[in-house]
């Protein structure tokens, strides 16, 4: 993941490192038991710019209480700007590690560029509860596409649904940008 060093950035990539090694559980339905399942699948697709371009942070909101929509578009254009450098090497690096390629379909050109156009209040809506303002135009779709249980659900990022963060004990649970040390800082 180097050069980002951040708890941050471990507990991402450790949640990336686990889903590209394509190993774990899997079951048919919920009444069933968990099996055994790997993937033989080369392209992982990464969600990666959904909550930048429609506002699945909370940070979105709270731009919005601060500063009103205006607010809220200053965000939105400062977390796409920092796609480049603070998500996409680090992820392509851990990702590869297992021979695997990934695929961002939110920052296709054209994905970008139509979201580019659209008003921002039809992209989020931060009046509504937290699981349904965010990431509204989103949710919409999903909902649409018959997905309409993962179309309600609460955005958990990615390091805290996986529950890598978690494998960080103490003060680094709950400072993300803390740097981590090497022993070759020391």
């Amino acid at each position: 993941m180097w050069p980002s060093r951040t708890v941050m950035d471990l507990s991402l990539a450790m949640a990336l490192y686990f889903a590209s090694r394509g190993v774990g559980r899997i079951r048919s339905s919920p009444s069933e038991c968990y099996q055994p399942y790997t993937s033989h699948a080369r392209v992982l697709l990464n969600g990666l710019g959904s909550d930048e371009l429609l506002g699945g942070y909370g940070r979105h909101r709270t731009a919005f209480t601060a500063r009103g929509w205006g607010g809220v578009i200053d965000e939105l254009q400062l977390e796409l700007d920092r796609i480049p450098t603070r998500n996409l090497g680090r992820d392509d690096r851990i990702i590869s590690s297992h021979g695997k390629e990934t695929r961002h379909p939110f920052l296709s050109l054209s994905v970008v560029s139509f979201l580019a156009g659209l008003p921002v209040y039809l992209k989020l809506d931060p009046r509504l509860d937290v699981g349904k303002g965010d990431k509204t135009l989103l949710r919409l779709a999903a909902h649409k596409l018959g997905l309409v249980e993962a179309s309600a659900r609460k955005k958990r990022a990615m390091q805290f649904g996986s529950h890598s963060a978690r494998m960080e004990a103490g003060e680094s649970e709950r400072r993300g940008d803390l740097i981590i040390v090497s022993p070759v800082d020391l």
